[in-house]
């Protein structure tokens, strides 16, 4: 596909007349969303192109996007772009058509140039996610609440099932108040209580790890974690450890619980993400474009923790982070690299 072409398609994204001089324009024309008669679809806004022989004089708006791409000068992009346009009319006067990639195709008749105009939705991104949805008629509606509210009057519950349920549950409501209010008798304080009230302490060894050094006797610091704590037997007379090793085995136990919620929540946020990487898809979402190999190895090599992808076309080489089937799927990737790329676009292999 010649530069006129590429670059017809491009500005026509967001321009609404692209000149071509020496041969006609293109314009695009805007339509509002619309109910389909005879389907009874509701069709989304949409653009469509048509073709003006009559328009050939050059507004510059083809040689400054040749000029801006290439890098060069504005009077060395108008040669390409007068070049390239007289070999798009000999071809039509040789073939008697021309297509203008995903614009249209022009005819010749005679004297006449014909044009037909393609889908304009593939250069309209802004329109591709919009849906054709369906319209129910109001009367076709009154008429499934009818047939709802017949079903319904149908399923009606007879009395004797109403009766039936009724007794049900005031036989359960019976039931619960006399297990409630049945009192039950314990002799084991254990059982009523958080704390234990009385406890025999069992015999230890003399050489305890926890004895403090200088002291024969500590008080108890009962830690309870869970109510089952509360029944098990403690030894009142056991030596407790220093205090400076009590805290100590704290900050270490804190530290690890610490490193290993910062290794979760970090596992977690990489899963989370949802980038469609795939080199057999039509669309990537680029996030740079540079002028050679090496410019592109470098800029990989500085992003090595974002998997990255290279396409060369046109003369550049395109940096891509995502891809997808459409324009839309490669679009919708834009949004969770907005802080690293915040200037991404969708561009077509």
């Amino acid at each position: 596909m010649n530069r006129v072409i590429r670059h017809s398609e491009y500005l026509l994204q967001s321009n609404d007349c692209i000149i071509m001089p020496g041969l006609g324009a293109v314009l695009a024309h805007d339509e509002s969303a619309r109910i389909d008669e005879a389907t009874g679809m509701l069709v989304p806004p949409t653009r469509r192109f048509s073709f003006n022989s009559m328009l050939t004089q050059n507004d510059g708006l083809l040689a400054t996007s040749v000029a801006r791409c290439e890098g060069i000068g504005y009077e060395a992009a108008l040669r390409i772009v007068t070049d390239e346009i007289e070999s798009m009319r000999h071809q039509l006067v040789a073939d008697g058509e021309l297509s203008l990639g995903h614009i249209g195709l022009l005819k010749l008749d005679g004297d006449k140039m014909l044009f037909e105009p393609y889908d304009a939705s593939s250069l309209t991104p802004g329109l591709l996610w919009l849906p054709t949805v369906r319209i129910t008629p109001l009367s076709e509606r009154v008429k499934a609440d009818d047939a709802a509210v017949a079903a319904a009057s149908r399923r009606r519950v007879s009395p004797l099932v109403r009766f039936a349920r009724t007794a049900a549950a005031v036989a359960v409501a019976i039931g619960l108040s006399f297990v409630m209010s049945t009192p039950i008798t314990t002799d084991n304080a254990q059982l009523a209580s958080f704390a234990p009230e009385a406890v025999k302490a069992p015999s230890r060894p003399a050489e305890s790890l926890f004895e403090r050094p200088g002291t024969s006797t500590a008080p108890l610091v009962l830690v309870l974690r869970h109510h089952t704590d509360a029944a098990t037997a403690v030894d009142t007379t056991a030596k407790l450890p220093a205090p400076k090793q009590v805290v100590q085995k704290a900050a270490v136990v804190e530290a690890a619980e610490i490193a290993e919620v910062a290794e979760v929540a970090e596992v977690a946020k990489t899963s989370q993400s949802t980038l469609r990487f795939d080199e057999s898809d039509s669309y990537c979402l680029v996030v740079a474009s540079l002028a050679t190999q090496e410019e592109a190895d470098r800029f990989i090599a500085r992003n090595s923790k974002q998997q990255l992808g290279v396409l060369p076309k046109d003369g550049r080489y395109r940096v891509y982070a995502a891809t997808g089937t459409t324009a839309a799927g490669a679009q919708s990737a834009a949004a969770e690299l907005a802080d690293r790329y915040p200037n991404a676009w969708v561009c077509r292999r």
